[in-house]
Parts: C-alpha cells; structure tokens; sequence
C-alpha cells in the first residue's frame, strides 16, 4: 500500500512539472513589436495580459540616459517577424552618425506594412534575442519593406548589424 500512495505522488508530482513547464512563456520572436509602457520594474505596469510580455532594454543603447527606463511592455499578439532579404547596410549619415539599412522579405513586408499602418504615430521596438535593442516611433506606414534606422553612432551600427545578420532568410 506504502509503494502505491508513493508511486501515485510520483505520478501526480511528475505530471504536474509536465503541465508547469508547458505554460511557460515561449521565447519572443526577433521582429517588431508595439510598445505599450516603459519602466524600470513590472510594478510600474500593472496587470499583464497573456498578449503582453515585459522584457529589458538592452542597455548598450541607454548609455544616453540609463534613468529614463530599463523595460518595456510589449504587446505580443500582433508583430513583424525580423526575416531579412539581404544583409544590412551601413551608410554614412553625418561625420559622426550612420544609418542602417534593411531590407524585409516579401512576407515580412506584407505583414510590416499591415502593422505600422495601423499604428502610425506609436513606438516600436525591434527586438533581438529575447531584448529591446532599440525602439522607434513610426511616423509613417513602411510599404516596400525597406526600413531605415538613423542616427547610429558606429558602435550601435555595428551592434545591431551583428545581432540581425542571423535573420537574413538563407
């Protein structure tokens, strides 16, 4: 009797860990996702739905002001995948500054354009490896898939080109 009351809370412990393990959050996807709050700690945003997620900002791009936030909340029902054509490309911008440039697929680009139509005026972050790299405010709808991001100092160029390289579509 002993060995069954202990083999059933063996079941019972080993199938629980089973169902707990499954309701863990996926990792996020590398893409485009709308910003919904930023702060420095999840008391700072109240409930969080099971479409929002809370992450860090990476902070090699708050050395400018650091105090201004550390997390955001993200909306992650609706996103743009980061799935590039082709390399990025760095441009000279200013003496000091760059710009880079990316290229969508096809697919990403249908799917990019849906999203900052509908979300004009309102930030965005690209995420890269579960963190917010940088975050951008769309100022218009992106129709042909070519995004460019500025005012990069070479440091942060290099940075981001190096963590979206991965997601050039092979």
């Amino acid at each position: 009797m002993k060995k069954i009351i202990i083999l059933a809370l063996a079941i019972l412990i080993i199938v629980s860990c089973a169902f707990c393990g499954s309701k863990k959050n996926k990792p996020l996807q590398d893409g485009f996702y709308l910003v919904e709050q930023k702060g420095f700690d999840t008391t700072n945003f109240g409930n969080i739905s099971t479409d929002q997620a809370v992450i860090g900002f990476d902070t090699e791009f708050l050395m400018n002001n650091p105090q201004e936030f550390s997390k955001i909340k993200i909306d992650i029902s609706e996103f743009v995948p980061l799935v590039l054509e082709k390399l990025p490309e760095a441009q000279q911008q200013t003496e000091l500054k760059k710009l880079l440039l990316i290229s969508l697929t096809p697919e990403a680009t249908e799917k990019v354009k849906l999203f900052t139509s509908k979300n004009v005026m309102h930030s965005i972050a690209i995420v890269l490896k579960g963190k917010a790299i940088t975050m951008h405010k769309i100022k218009e709808a992106i129709t042909d898939g070519k995004i460019q991001i500025t005012r990069c100092d070479d440091n942060a160029c290099e940075y981001l080109y190096v963590r979206m390289k991965d997601n050039v579509k092979k």
